[in-house]
């Protein structure tokens, strides 16, 4: 169970609290005189405060926090925390704990210029508070900061209904033994803190009620002086006290209403509890509540200096070493248990291949066995990979056919006599010359022929034989047309080459061929022709 430290630090006492997750659980109690520091240095180095381990909070709620809101120029990100560093030492030259911030754009409407409301805080009397600092420091406890109460309280304004202007009215640890509770008066604009009130009450001066409707009256009266606040607005008071408590301002309301007050009474007990706070101790003192919700809410750090809080760096620093050996040790792990798995489907994956081996060696062992002695395997091996050789370069014409025909159809005076079809096989040449640019070429050539991987193209080869018919005697003619087929087939890309074998003979219709001597001159009666046409395919 996780346990967190938070220290109550008030002008007569420093209460040291132990939250768990939805109780605010009391520790021990320390007076903030001479005799009380002592005793806290004395507590400490065997306290559970060491034992938890944790950074601990200061919560601050004294009388001698003052409090200045005003207007400021409006300047840039850079500029702004120089500016209110500038404003605080002015207000505060003398304590080291002080805090500035910017709540928003000026209520001011009637300057020209733009302006930003800045809220500066600080601690008049800061030696007290310095001291327990110092001893904490002394035994190196991890301060994680040191925090305004009334600051703090902005947390609870989000539980209740919206208002502008809004007091807090909530009990308090009292200033000396002759008060039973202290009041503390929050006053917030858009639900930002103004000032802050401490007032102390004794029950042998006046009833609760007529006390706590002059002390709100007298805020009002003061909002109105500093012009905060108009006649005309309203005041929206929150007031968080006990049953008994409630029923009398119940009764003084209703005899005598507040003039534009507004009073909404809430047992604190039981709101704290609607709110998630189980346990506290005393349950009427609603600031337990703000120390529950300062553990599960982060804060900006108030006033704890530099050096007050450099051990809470270095938790910082080995909190992230430890998150990042975490992250390390388990990306580790899932890397390791990867290749663990990875190992494994490998191993069952050469189990299957040297089953299946087995069966292999198992069933050829059988089929041995079974085979006549005086068969050769190497030579069926051979003899079935020359059939599968002869298959793959197994050509038909049938293809090579089909492309002429597609020309000869518009040649009808082509009279075919003879078609003959062979296939070469053409090896391809390397780029270079014979020999290859480099001696790596060469090793790869020599390894492709020896694997007979040469590549090569197997050409179909055509020869057409036939006559031009009808032949009228004019050579000249019959050999435009053998041209003109010729040229049309050179229009295929699938025509590699076209040779010619004969042409018809290129005479006039009168002129006759020369044999021998025992021969007489005869016309020419026809005109033959022969092409030999290569094609790729």
């Amino acid at each position: 169970m996780k346990t967190q430290p938070i220290i109550y630090f008030s002008d007569a006492q420093l209460i040291v609290y132990q939250i768990v997750e939805k109780a605010v659980l009391e520790v021990r109690r320390f007076n903030t005189d001479i005799k009380g520091q002592e005793n806290f240095e004395q507590w400490l180095p065997e306290s559970l405060l060491k034992a938890w381990y944790q950074p601990i909070s200061i919560v601050v709620d004294s009388r001698q926090e003052e409090y200045y809101w005003e207007a400021v120029p409006h300047v840039s990100i850079r500029d702004r925390q120089e500016l209110l560093q500038l404003r605080r030492r002015k207000l505060f030259p003398t304590t080291p704990y002080s805090f500035a911030c910017i709540q928003g754009k000026s209520q001011k409407l009637e300057t020209a210029r733009s302006e930003d409301q800045a809220l500066c805080i600080g601690l008049s009397q800061p030696d007290t508070l310095q001291a327990f600092v110092q001893i904490l420091l002394k035994y190196k406890i991890v301060i994680r900061g040191i925090y305004s109460l009334p600051l703090l309280a902005e947390n609870l304004l989000s539980s209740l209904p919206t208002a502008k202007y809004t007091l807090l009215v909530m009990h308090t640890e009292p200033l000396n033994e002759t008060q039973p509770f202290g009041l503390r008066q929050i006053f917030f604009i858009d639900n930002k803190l103004v000032l802050s009130r401490w007032i102390g009450f004794s029950q042998t001066s006046t009833r609760f009620s007529t006390f706590l409707i002059e002390e709100i009256n007298k805020t009002r009266h003061y909002l109105l002086g500093i012009n905060v606040l108009s006649h005309e607005h309203y005041l929206n008071v929150f007031i968080f006290s006990e049953s008994q408590y409630i029923e009398e301002i119940n009764e003084i309301n209703k005899q005598k209403p507040f003039v534009n007050i507004t009073l909404k009474l809430y047992n604190a007990a039981q709101w704290a509890f609607q709110e998630g706070l189980y346990k506290s101790s005393p349950p009427a003192f609603l600031y337990s509540l703000i120390l529950q919700k300062l553990v599960y809410r982060s804060s900006p750090n108030h006033y704890a200096q530099r050096f007050e809080r450099r051990y809470f760096k270095y938790f910082k620093f080995r909190q992230l070493l430890n998150i990042s050996t975490i992250a390390l040790v388990v990306i580790s792990s899932l890397f390791a248990s990867y290749s663990m798995w990875q190992a494994y489907k490998t191993s069952q994956q050469t189990l299957q291949l040297d089953l299946q081996f087995a069966q292999m060696e198992a069933a050829y062992r059988e089929t041995k066995a079974l085979q006549p002695i005086d068969i050769d395997i190497l030579a069926l091996k051979d003899m079935i990979e020359g059939v599968e050789w002869l298959n793959k370069r197994q050509r038909f014409p049938l293809e090579s056919f089909n492309i002429l025909s597609e020309y000869l159809v518009d040649f009808p005076q082509l009279s075919l006599e003879k078609l003959s079809w062979i296939y070469k096989e053409e090896v391809a040449q390397q780029v270079g010359g014979e020999n290859p640019t480099s001696k790596i070429q060469q090793l790869l050539q020599a390894k492709r022929k020896e694997a007979g991987l040469n590549e090569s193209k197997f050409l179909d080869v055509v020869i057409i034989e036939g006559k031009i018919l009808p032949f009228d005697g004019n050579s000249g003619k019959a050999l435009e047309t053998v041209r003109n087929f010729e040229q049309h087939l050179k229009k295929d890309k699938r025509i590699k080459d076209i040779k010619e074998i004969a042409l018809p003979l290129n005479l006039s219709p009168m002129s006759t061929t020369k044999g021998n001597l025992t021969h007489s001159n005869t016309t020419a009666k026809d005109a033959p022709f022969s092409l030999e046409i290569t094609l790729n395919l």
